[in-house]
């Protein structure tokens, strides 16, 4: 829509008046001649120019025009030249102000439109400084992270006893302290890579979370009384955590502990996993089958597993390799291709009653439980052999990121450790700080 010129609006009002005075000064001697040719309509039509009855629309201006015009062409022969001369500058004017405001309304159209490409042309410049910022800033943080994890691989630990205590340790196994947490039935323990988040469960009791390397623990939001949970996991970042019990949904957070869901079917869940990522997470039932999650735990799927005593489940960082291990049948299953597909009896020629297994970041290093020994593999889980560790009913075993250092723990208080990627003598830690405790289950987690 065109609107008035504020321009002509200013000066139209005066010059008007002025021209109105000496027209009508100008027909008061000739009133009574010009009667049968002019009208007062006519004269309204002429010289009524207010505001309201001047628009810059082009059909107005053009009607306008022409029915001054038409009224001048009628009476042009016997009116006076300075009435002539009066009408000719009132559509002069009249002209020249519309050839102005039309001049302004463009300049001020083009004026806004270089305003708004300024404006687009800044914020499309700030919009690629700040992707540019958070790329760089996305960046850093992985390769902090990544640092941070190299920093800490396998230095950080953690024991969980079960009627007894959880430990932790933050060098490397040197000395261990246990921060006011005993004679729980813990069953499971779990680490992030950075070392800075602990997850624990024990039987009857709850779920309990450290954020501060395993110093302090407090319960986190799931359910407690009367519960038998089973086994916990983290990602490598700590955002992602899972905790699995008998009879009950899975539960899952992704907000480092801070609100838990439940989510999936209520089984009996023996032993759950996440992957570095978080995106990637396997819950097996015992006896049952195995369930995969791509969605960072919102939803579980069957896996094309068979139904078989499920005891232990492991993800690599990314989540592309997985494995899991059963004690009846007796074997070990891989997948390479998250879980699209699974290589049966991996372990070959080994049959023993498989009781846990983990993997590194890498998906390259694995170490699996038995009821009496301890197999690994430097090949993805192509070919396995035993370890060299003295042999008892083990029931956890845990591999750093990096794969390099190993634990492994069972019913008979004895706790072992590798610094080699597995290959050599297993050591057992001999410290005084966590005791022996004869019958007692033993969970252990590495950074």
């Amino acid at each position: 829509m065109s609107r008035a010129c504020p321009r002509f609006r200013e000066v139209q009002p005066a010059m008007l008046v002025c021209a109105c005075l000496s027209i009508v000064a100008l027909l008061v001697p000739a009133a009574a001649g010009l009667s049968s040719y002019i009208q007062q309509d006519d004269l309204d039509n002429m010289f009524l120019l207010s505001p309201s009855n001047i628009t810059l629309s082009a059909a107005s201006i053009t009607l306008n025009n022409n029915n001054i015009m038409d009224t001048i062409k009628a009476v042009r022969s016997t009116i006076p030249a300075s009435i002539t001369n009066v009408q000719t500058n009132l559509i002069y004017m009249l002209s020249s102000a519309q050839a102005v405001s039309g001049d302004q309304l463009s300049s001020t159209q083009a004026s806004l439109l270089a305003q708004l490409s300024t404006v687009q042309a800044a914020f499309s410049s700030s919009q690629a400084s700040l992707a540019i910022q958070i790329s760089s800033q996305s960046v850093t943080i992985a390769q902090l992270q990544s640092d941070l994890s190299s920093v800490a691989d396998g230095r950080y630990r953690a024991i969980a006893i079960s009627n007894y205590s959880l430990y932790s340790s933050s060098d490397l196994g040197g000395s261990w302290a246990a921060p006011g947490t005993t004679n729980f039935s813990w069953t499971s323990v779990s680490l992030s890579s950075s070392g800075r988040y602990y997850l624990a469960c024990a039987t009857g009791f709850a779920v309990l979370l450290s954020s501060d390397y395993g110093l302090t623990w407090t319960a986190t939001a799931t359910p407690s009384t009367g519960i038998q949970w089973r086994a916990v996991a983290v990602s490598s970042s700590g955002m992602y955590q899972a905790a699995v019990a008998v009879g009950m949904p899975i539960y899952v957070t992704s907000s480092f502990g801070a609100t838990w869901s439940p989510t999936g079917l209520s089984l009996a869940w023996n032993a759950v996993t996440v992957s570095g990522t978080g995106q990637y997470m396997l819950a097996a039932v015992m006896p049952g089958s195995v369930y995969l999650s791509s969605d960072d735990g919102v939803s579980f799927a069957l896996t094309s597993l068979p139904t078989a005593s499920w005891t232990g489940v492991a993800l690599s960082g990314s989540g592309a390799v997985m494995v899991a291990v059963s004690r009846s049948p007796n074997e070990i299953v891989v997948s390479m291709d998250f879980g699209q597909t699974w290589t049966r009896n991996a372990s070959g020629s080994l049959s023993y009653t498989w009781t846990a297994v983990d993997v590194s970041a890498s998906g390259v290093y694995m170490a699996a439980a038995a009821g009496s020994a301890v197999a690994v593999s430097s090949n993805s889980g192509k070919t396995w052999r035993l370890a060299s560790v003295v042999a008892q009913a083990f029931t956890s075993v845990s591999v750093s990121q990096s794969g390099r250092y190993m634990l492994a723990a069972g019913t008979e208080g004895n706790t072992f450790a590798n610094t080699r990627f597995g290959l050599g003598t297993w050591n057992s830690i001999g410290t005084s700080d966590v005791p022996l405790v004869s019958g007692s289950t033993y969970s252990v987690s590495l950074s």
